[in-house]
């Protein structure tokens, strides 16, 4: 069950293929309907994961039923935030309150194929499902594993990361 994802590719790409994330302000959920995505490589100068943004007037967001195998997410400008599902939604502090929710999500990181590892890194709010958000986070039936797992950051300023949220004032 591996979920057909289209990419999109510029003739001057500096990266080795980039996938350009999702960012549409109508979407309210994401049901991934039990599908895999496999060794999906997302590197931006701004925000990097399989959404880039949430709309700041979103009330509600869901992402459900979907499992990512190996994948590396980075984010290079200093002000990005990056994880492998959602990078960030409403972090202005002029954001509309709502939640975000997370259900039957699995990452996955299998060493012995592909891209050999769920890695996400960046400048600034980095984490597993969501980078970072103003946003209440609600997570449900969710899992990391594998041994090849890395959630960091890849700047000497201050920058929050987590295992499944970066940051959330919340």
């Amino acid at each position: 069950n591996n979920l057909p994802i289209n990419l999109y590719y510029e003739e001057n790409d500096t990266l080795t293929g980039g996938y350009y994330a999702i960012a549409n302000d109508n979407l309210i959920s994401y049901n991934g309907n039990g599908y895999s995505i496999d060794n999906l490589y997302a590197g931006a100068a701004e925000s990097a994961g399989i959404f880039s943004s949430i709309s700041e007037d979103a009330t509600e967001f869901t992402v459900k039923n979907l499992t990512l195998n190996n994948g590396i997410f980075t984010g290079s400008d200093t002000e990005s935030a990056s994880a492998a599902i959602i990078a960030y939604a409403g972090e202005s502090s002029t954001a509309v309150p709502g939640v975000i929710t997370f259900r039957n999500i699995k990452l996955n990181s299998d060493p012995s194929t592909g891209l050999k590892c769920i890695k996400v890194d960046s400048a600034n709010d980095v984490g597993g499902l969501i980078g970072g958000t103003n946003k209440s986070v609600k997570i449900e039936y969710c899992s990391l594993k594998g041994d090849g797992i890395v959630i960091g950051t890849n700047s000497d300023e201050k920058a929050d990361a987590g295992g499944f949220v970066g940051y959330s004032s919340s």
